[in-house]
């Protein structure tokens, strides 16, 4: 799976990471599109906590539910 992390200032970089299985009892759910705001634009600049992953506005969500998840 692909992600954008902040490794620093103006430091934007596309990595891949590891996607995990759906355990037993479990929800998976697939971000399809997201967004970013005002706050991710200034960490953009700054960078304040390296590294991490911007934007937390998911627009769509898909779901895999195991049969037993609850």
């Amino acid at each position: 799976m692909h992600t954008a992390r902040r490794y620093g200032p103006r430091d934007l970089r596309l990595s891949d990471i590891a996607v995990l299985a759906v355990a037993d009892g479990t929800v998976k759910v697939e971000i399809a599109w997201a967004g970013i705001c005002g706050s991710d634009l200034s960490a953009f600049a700054t960078n304040p906590n390296p590294p991490d992953v911007p934007g937390g506005q998911a627009a769509e969500v898909k779901v895999l539910v195991r049969p037993d998840a609850r």
